[in-house]
């Protein structure tokens, strides 16, 4: 537990006997759980086991800390995490509680919530509360964790004030008061505001509006006169009122006595060669009353000033008469607006300016406009400021509306030209040009409104140009050239080409089809297919092709003159030019025959051929005799007026007067009406001036007076003569109103009843107002009115009736002159929940004189059981509904027989229940055709269908279709090819209607392509359904390759995973584990090749690799490798052979050998040489460096030959670096037990000393030292042997 080691406490007890351990713990709580070990250990070794120890309890307290978001006035959202402890159990739910920080008892929100969050209602607002959250398994309830105080306010803030108020139109018992929103309405949309006013005589602030005041401005009333007040405004949302405005200062309220005040700053905003436009402010001091007008005054230099925009004003006014005669430019009564343009100047004509504002006691004082202006034009190139967003490519749905609205800029005013693809626009285009903007609409938008649409400005300084790419996301148009290859007696091999627009989306696929030219619908030959050609078979040898199309080609005629001078007789024949023939139509034709082509050239003479096409190509064409010359034919503009209109017409006050006028005339003529107030009148009046129908509605008529109307037809050409209408009277002349219609019970239950009627036919000449509803009960006399108020529509919900009382209802009309006659009573109506209508009914089989059909259970019975069910025919198209059967029918089938041969009927079910009430009738199953029909199979499935379905792990895969056919085809569903085998967890419902394949908890190798086969006696039909489970991915590819082996290092390669899960591989993860242990380390976890070479493992263990597959979804199955050990893949070499001693002295020898035969597969660097005496009996014992890197060390050596009668147990390894003379033990004591070990955490260029002892039993030997330094460094698997000699 915890790598601690563990003793007696007053829980637990440890006994350890010669054969047995065991320990014991008493009273376990989840704190015991864990892993135990149980470690013995003597001189012949150690050996450990461990053992995984699960306290059943009650689970741990959540995980925190408790998140608390969404906080708003009255609730809010918490969240946690699920306890780390569970107990050993499933957590089953949670239970949530709250207290108010100021009271100590606990109450439960939620007894049972199963996720780890939960929304908090009916908080107090103000209140502090703190929550705690306790988890439930089988156990019981857990710990709590309890949330840090949360104080629980709304978020939205009270509005701040108003801005700018002011006074204006002051009088004295009233003042307008307008001001500007607040910049910040705290979070909440401001509701209205409240307006106060203080007088200054007084010490409070009084409210002004009792009802909420929505707009920005208000006349506050009740003044006292020569009062003087200050008002403020404050603004209100949901939260409550925030602050209110600064005051105003103080204003009297008293009439205006004296003149405006001069308007402040007037200015030039623009300037023309003709016209100057001014603006200016409202005057400081409005003389005590609204400004109710402004005058504007201008005049002229004696001499024109030349154009000169850089020259300073004072030199361009230097006005060279005495006397300035200044001229009113505005009406004599004055603008209402701060904005004027001064027109009819001359051009470079200097002038002065001055404005007056104008109250009701006269005009004021006037501010003139600074300096001179110049009358002349300014000039600035055109710019276009197109949008971000239209600089990308447009995207827009097929028959969605485009519109494109680009600010313009540019002086003098561009002009605008739009075009498509270098082309212009089609004439359903709209097109809007103003002065600052432009804009183009096309409504409807298809797959031929894709390209680059282009728009040009330009005015005298410059031309500016920009494209927009729009594409139409729509179906792909036809494709093209469609040749037939190849025929034979049973098979036709057809090519095409893509089509030229591709509705904004790749093309998946092509649909091929094909007709019999006795027959008119197409039946589909492949439903997808990737290639552009396609071998039709089998078909019946001798069917023939149909004219499918016709394509109509033009050319321009144009004669070509003589040359000669003075030629007296023409030539006999004209010589034309021959122009190329163009195409008209579509390249795949047109299916009517008849064509209007449009955008010829007026006074153009062309001819025209046409060309009929078929499956077999495009066939001979036939020419249009003689040449077409186009021109506009004028028609003078023409009316006629009914016989009705030649009379006096009368018209009901407040009515619609209609009249009807048939005109005609080429091009089609605009229509101006006029009215004539009196005939005793001679002044007419204008009533409509661009009138384009033959009918108009005159309003505001008076009330017994007689009108007369005057029309003119107008087109191009010019205006007709005017038709005159008789006198009309209009008037009006009501009585009550009739009684309206039956009421009939629309739908009638236990709780309410809905009643319907319908107007009454005679209205007495006045529109009804409303109905007034009554009803009884059908054993009674006396009458209750149902409606309040009046009833403003033909229907109205009946509460409270009671269950099973038989009511009768009827209906007054009221209009202005009152309420008329009641209508007649319905038939008594029982309050019972009424009975569903059964499904509509399907056939399921025809014969030549039957049809059998089908239909579902109502939903509802009406309270009562579904007795039987009454099955109605009617002979098409005309025929009466007859009832099939005269027997009860209890099930939901029933075949109609003695029908007649080729006769079209319709069908529809009525459903009885116990209690004698009938349902609606069903839907009519529409019509049917009695014969003997067979039809191929079909499968009508969502279009959903046809892209990759996908779905996550652990969710419920469903995919259904419907399917037609006669008779009922079989159905059968298989995946990748095979058939599927039906569980627990994959089902397959089928009916004669519909088939469904249902797979739940779906898993990773539920992925693949789904095919759907229907079969019967006309044909076979299959549809496939690519589906992808979203899950972790699976395995990656074994089997998992260990190459490139060294002492440290090795290479792992593997392959990507089969099921990728749906998603794509991001990484890969790569772990080891010692076979000595069960726990993994991770090596690298974010490995984006299959490859990786692991470095750092120990010489001579034994290591087993794993490689994981990493998505968004997580992490996959393991790929384990076999059990690899970890050696150097060189060995030492063989003994030299051929050892021979020869130049022998008295104190040396020579010696002589022959190379090994094996140099252990790495070359021999040397050679170690050893004597002994020939008394001697033991070789010097050696200690060899075996490997070396750029920071370890490997030694190795040979056992004592003499052990000192005790078995070694153990090495222990010391180091010495340089010159120092300190050693340094670089092993832990029983660490080393095998005759080779390596040094880590070496530097590189470092002189390193090492030396060896061994232990046994009495202690620690003598120790054997390295008589050369050496350096860590890498030596290529190379081994060097060094002596030692004893110490």
């Amino acid at each position: 537990m915890g790598e601690q080691e563990l003793g007696n406490t007053i829980h637990r007890e440890i006994k350890n006997l010669p054969t047995k351990a065991f320990i014991s713990v008493k009273e376990a709580k989840l704190s015991d759980g864990g892993e135990y070990t149980l470690l013995l250990r003597n001189p012949g070794g150690e050996k450990s086991v461990k053992v995984n120890v699960m306290v059943l309890d009650k689970p741990g307290e959540p995980q925190g800390p408790v998140n608390v978001t969404g906080i708003m006035k009255d609730r809010c959202c918490i969240s946690w995490k699920a306890p780390l402890q569970d107990g050993g159990s499933k957590i089953s739910h949670y239970i949530v509680e709250r207290r108010e920080t100021s009271r100590l008892v606990w109450t439960v929100i939620d007894p049972k919530v199963e996720s780890t969050c939960l929304k908090v209602t009916k908080l107090l607002e103000g209140d502090e509360y703190i929550f705690r959250i306790r988890a439930v398994n089988q156990f019981g309830v857990g710990a709590p964790l309890e949330s840090a105080p949360v104080l629980i306010k709304d978020p939205y803030l009270p509005p701040e004030a108003p801005k700018a108020l002011e006074v204006s139109d002051i009088k004295k018992d009233s003042m307008l008061l307008t001001w500007e929103a607040p910049s910040e309405d705290g979070g909440s949309p401001i509701t209205g505001y409240i307006i106060e006013k203080h007088d200054k005589e007084g010490v409070r602030w009084t409210r002004c509006n009792r009802a909420t005041v929505t707009d920005l401005t208000f006349r506050v009333t009740g003044l006292l006169e020569s009062h003087i007040y200050e008002f403020r405004v404050a603004a209100e949302n949901a939260i409550g009122v925030g602050e209110a405005s600064s005051p105003t200062v103080f204003f009297r309220a008293v009439d205006p006595v004296f003149k405006p005040g001069p308007p402040h700053h007037p200015r030039v905003l623009d300037t023309s060669k003709s016209s100057v436009l001014l603006s200016w402010g409202k005057p400081a001091c409005d003389g005590g009353c609204e400004i109710q007008a402004y005058i504007v005054e201008c005049c002229t230099t004696t001499a024109p000033v030349e154009p000169a925009p850089e020259a300073p004003a004072e030199e361009a006014a230097a006005p060279e008469a005495p006397v300035e005669e200044w001229v009113m430019c505005t009406p004599p009564a004055g603008i209402k607006h701060k904005k004027y343009e001064v027109t009819n100047l001359k051009e470079n004509q200097a002038y002065k300016f001055r404005v007056c504002a104008v109250n009701k006691v006269g005009v004021g004082e006037a501010a003139d406009v600074s300096g001179v202006i110049v009358a002349q034009d300014k000039v600035e190139e055109p710019d276009l400021d197109i949008d971000p967003e239209l600089r990308n490519i447009v995207s827009i749905k097929a028959g969605a509306s485009l519109r494109l609205f680009i600010p313009i800029k540019g002086r003098p005013t561009p002009t605008v030209k739009w075009g498509k693809d270098e082309s212009p626009l089609k004439e359903t285009a709209q097109v809007e040009i103003t002065s600052s903007y432009t804009s183009l609409v096309i409504d409807k938008m298809s797959r031929n409104d894709s390209g680059k649409y282009s728009i040009t400005v330009e005015n005298a300084s410059g031309t500016k140009s920009a494209y927009i790419v729009v594409r139409v996301l729509d179906t792909p148009s036809a494709p093209i050239n469609l040749k037939v290859q190849e025929i034979t007696n049973q098979s036709v091999t057809l090519a095409w080409e893509p089509p030229l627009l591709d509705g904004g989306s790749k093309i998946k696929n092509y649909i091929v089809e094909k007709r019999e030219s006795t027959r008119k619908t197409y039946a589909a030959v492949v439903t997808n297919c990737h290639a552009l050609s396609w071998k039709v078979e089998p078909l019946q040898e001798g069917c023939s092709a149909y004219v499918k199309g016709y394509i109509v080609e033009m050319r321009e005629y144009t004669p070509i003159p003589e040359e000669t001078e003075e030629a007296e007789v023409a030539p006999a024949v004209e010589p034309v030019v021959e122009k190329e023939w163009s195409m008209c139509t579509p390249p795949t034709g047109i299916q009517a025959t008849k064509l209007t082509i449009t955008d010829l050239k007026e006074g153009g003479e062309y001819q025209f051929r046409v060309c009929a096409i078929n499956s077999e190509g495009v066939g001979e064409a036939a020419n249009v005799h003689g040449t077409v010359v186009t021109s506009s034919r004028a028609e003078a503009p023409e009316m006629e007026l009914d016989a009705e209109l030649r009379k006096v017409v009368s018209v009901r006050a407040g009515g619609t007067l209609r009249l009807f006028v048939t005109i005609r005339g080429r091009p089609e003529p605009t229509v101006k009406w006029e009215k004539k107030r009196d005939t005793n009148s001679q002044e007419w009046q204008m009533a409509a001036g661009n009138v384009a129908r033959t009918a108009f509605k005159a309003g505001r008529l008076t009330h017994g007076a007689e009108y007369q109307f005057r029309i003119y037809a107008v087109n191009r050409y010019g205006k007709s003569t005017y038709l005159d209408s008789p006198g009309i009277t209009a008037q009006y002349n009501f009585k009550l109103p009739g009684p309206p219609s039956t009421p009939i019970v629309k739908l009638a239950t236990k709780s309410f009843m809905i009643v319907t009627w319908n107007e009454p036919v005679n209205d007495g000449g006045s529109p009804v107002l409303g109905y007034h509803l009554e009803r009884k009960e059908r054993t009674s006399i006396l009458w209750t009115k149902m409606n309040r108020g009046m009833l403003k529509n033909t229907e109205y919900k009946v509460s409270g009736v009671d269950e099973g009382m038989m009511y009768e209802y009827r209906v007054y009309a009221e209009n202005i002159a009152g309420i008329g006659k009641c209508s007649k009573a319905c038939e008594a109506v029982a309050a019972r929940d009424p009975c569903d209508p059964p499904g509509m009914p399907v056939v399921t089989a025809v014969t030549r004189s039957s049809v059998s059909l089908s239909w579902d259970k109502p939903e509802y019975d009406g309270g009562a059981k579904v007795s039987g069910y009454v099955i109605e025919r009617r002979d098409l198209p005309e025929g009466r509904w007859t009832r099939c059967n005269f027997t009860n029918v209890a099930e939901t089938h029933y075949d109609a027989t003695g029908l007649t041969e080729n006769s079209q009927y319709d069908f529809r079910v009525i459903a009885k229940n116990a209690a004698g009430l009938f349902s609606e009738p069903s839907d009519n199953t529409g019509p049917i055709t009695v014969k003997d029909d067979v039809d191929p199979p079909r499968i009508m499935m969502d279009v959903k269908y046809r892209e990759t379905v996908k779905v996550k792990a652990g969710e419920t895969l469903r995919i259904s279709a419907d399917l037609a056919g006669r008779p009922a085809p079989v159905v059968s569903w298989t995946k990748d090819g095979k058939e599927i085998e039906l569980r627990a967890r994959i089902q397959i419902v089928s009916t004669d209607t519909s088939t469904a394949i249902v797979v739940k908890d779906c898993i990773r190798r539920d992925s693949g392509q789904y095919v759907l086969t229907l079969q019967n006696i006309a044909g076979t039909v299959t549809m496939p359904i690519n589906c992808v489970v979203m899950d972790k991915p699976g395995p990656c590819a074994g089997p998992l390759q260990i190459t490139g082996l060294t002492a440290e290092a090795c290479t792992l390669s593997w392959g990507p995973p089969q099921e990728a899960g749906g998603a794509e591989i991001t990484h890969y993860v790569v772990e080891r584990r010692e076979t000595s242990r069960l726990a993994w380390t991770l090596i690298k976890g974010d490995i984006t090749k299959t490859f990786y070479k692991v470095k750092g493992l120990l010489k001579g263990e034994e290591y087993v690799f794993r490689v994981l597959a990493v998505s968004k979804h997580g992490s996959g199955e393991p790929l384990e490798s076999e059990i690899v050990k970890i050696t150097d893949p060189f060995t030492i070499p063989t003994a030299p052979m051929s050892v021979d001693v020869t130049d022998i002295t008295g104190d040396t020898m020579t010696l002589t050998w022959c190379k090994p035969a094996a140099d252990g597969g790495s070359a021999v660097i040397g050679y170690v040489i050893e004597r002994r005496e020939k008394t001697g009996m033991r070789w010097p014992v050696k200690l060899k460096v075996v490997d070396s890197t750029k920071t370890s060390i490997t030694l190795g050596w040979s056992k004592p030959e003499w052990d000192g009668g005790s078995e070694v147990i153990s090495y222990m390894v010391e180091k010495r670096v340089g010159e120092d003379e300190d050693w340094i033990m670089v092993t832990s004591k029983g660490e080393v037990k095998t005759t080779e070990y390596t040094v880590h955490d070496l530097k590189p260029d470092t002189d390193y000393f090492f030396r060896v002892s061994a232990v046994n039993c009495a202690g620690r030997g003598e120790p054997l030292e390295l008589t050369e330094p050496v350096q860590a460094k890498d030596i290529l698997g190379k081994s060097l042997w060094i002596y030692l000699t004893p110490l």
